[in-house]
């Protein structure tokens, strides 16, 4: 018999339903089986993954889906992927009158052999996918946080920033009369960033009051001191928060305008996020040139 039909045959299988099977036989390793898939135009109709010994028991499982597919048979079936003995089989066997078994994929045949080949894939993905190795959890990292606040005498606007060796820069503003009002701010601002697999937090400022403020309550004291401003108060209440979540946390001073890189940066971000608010201006480029100085500040750190 020759395995390319004739032009007739294509006119008949054109009119009969069409089905594909696909199988993968696996006779080595622990668990000996074989992956098989059907369609039935174009739609498939069960995926399985059946155990065999053999050559023979594969034989039969591939029998099997014939089978279930042959139930689908209108007046006869037009049957692709199956090997050639079995072809052979099945055409000598009454009970799949009207059966072929065409050679290539043309038609309807084309779209359920490729909705065949889709749904083997994907079940050979799920049943054979190698797992991701785990990742090793992150190390607790530290994290420098240098803060500072820019105010002009003349107006109660503040800008405030917090630049810190993670490579973010962190700006807002408040309204205060007070620029010790605004490092507390700031201080707040930067604390409000501090988020993941953090171990520890140093925070700089070159406000020596509100360092030494600061360090009296990290050293033990029960009550904010008196006269503590609104902004002061936001600043001890995230403290504490932040410490709740394990975060160990340090205030030192640095002198201002000293040369310091990231308090330079600070105090350059704070001047930037001050004039944006008394501008009204939105979008300026300033703060991506700070922060691309940040970065190459911190590679080099």
């Amino acid at each position: 018999m020759s395995d390319h039909p004739t032009p007739a045959l294509f006119a008949r299988i054109s009119h009969k339903p069409v089905a594909a099977i696909h199988h993968v036989a696996r006779l080595t390793g622990e668990s000996p089986c074989v992956d098989i898939a059907a369609a039935v135009n174009g739609r498939t109709m069960f995926l399985a993954a059946e155990p065999v010994r053999d050559h023979a028991d594969v034989h039969r499982v591939l029998l099997n889906a014939l089978k279930r597919v042959w139930a689908h048979a209108d007046g006869g079936l037009a049957v692709y992927g199956l090997p050639v003995e079995l072809r052979e089989v099945a055409q000598l066997d009454p009970e799949f009158r009207g059966i072929e078994f065409p050679a290539t994929t043309t038609g309807r045949m084309r779209g359920t052999w490729e909705a065949c080949r889709a749904s083997f894939a994907a079940m050979q993905e799920t049943l054979y996918a190698k797992p991701l190795p785990e990742k090793a959890p992150a190390a607790p990292v530290h994290l420098t946080i240098a803060t500072d606040a820019s105010k002009q005498k003349c107006s109660n606007v503040v800008g405030i920033a917090a630049v810190s060796t993670s490579g973010r820069i962190a700006t807002a503003k408040v309204n205060s009369s007070k620029v010790l009002e605004g490092e507390f701010a700031a201080i707040e601002l930067a604390l409000s960033t501090v988020r993941g697999n953090v171990a520890s937090v140093e925070v700089l400022t070159d406000s020596l009051k509100a360092a030494r403020y600061l360090n009296i309550i990290l050293d033990g004291a029960l009550t904010q001191r008196p006269g503590s401003g609104p902004e002061e108060i936001k600043c001890l209440r995230r403290l504490a928060r932040v410490r709740r979540n394990g975060v160990d946390i340090s205030v030192r001073w640095v002198r201002g305008h000293n040369g310091h890189p990231l308090n330079e940066l600070a105090h350059r971000s704070a001047v930037t996020a001050r004039r944006n608010a008394q501008w009204d201006l939105e979008g300026t480029p300033q703060i991506a040139h700070l922060c691309e100085e940040l970065r190459q500040v911190v590679a080099v750190g």
